[in-house]
């Protein structure tokens, strides 16, 4: 673990003992929602090798926080977008999904997760009717341009270099 994760651990500890509780708590049972994507290393020894199935749920985790970065961010910005004015509005489908395909780059296998982020952003745009909207992705879907190996890879730089 690196000193910031210590120091970051310490100061968890140190504001959850003093909060007090009361019976009104959320379930400790629940899970929630992963912050922080689990290191690959853990004092110099690559975790793949000792735990069975740990790159896989790892990476489920870091797919998974992406696809809640991106919900989040396209939904910021969708709020400039009124939903009775831009109703049954083709070309913001069409849009997002590009966006999606474009920035959406960790993983090869995210064809679902990118149809769910384009229904959750696209849906009060469509009176939540959620097969019109599909339909209307797999409509647009020939339409769009697919990200290969090489548009990957620049998107990955111009995130690196160009992101605020």
């Amino acid at each position: 673990m690196t000193l910031r994760l210590k120091i970051n651990n310490q100061k968890a500890i140190v504001s959850n003992e003093s909060q007090v509780s009361n019976f009104n708590d959320e379930d400790p049972r629940i899970p929630e929602p992963v912050d922080n994507i689990p290191d690959k290393f853990l004092v110099g020894v690559k975790l793949d090798d000792y735990l069975p199935n740990y790159r896989d749920k790892r990476k489920i985790v870091k797919n998974q926080k992406e696809i809640n970065f991106w919900n989040q961010k396209i939904i910021e910005q969708l709020k400039l977008y009124d939903s009775k004015e831009d109703k049954y509005n083709f070309q913001l489908v069409k849009g997002i999904m590009e966006i999606v395909e474009r920035y959406m780059i960790y993983d090869e296998k995210l064809g679902s997760q990118k149809k769910q982020v384009v229904l959750n952003c696209c849906l009060k745009f469509f009176d939540n009717n959620e097969k019109l909207l599909e339909c209307v992705i797999e409509d647009q879907l020939k339409s769009i341009v697919k990200s290969s190996y090489l548009t990957k890879l620049l998107a990955k730089l111009e995130i690196f270099f160009f992101s605020k």
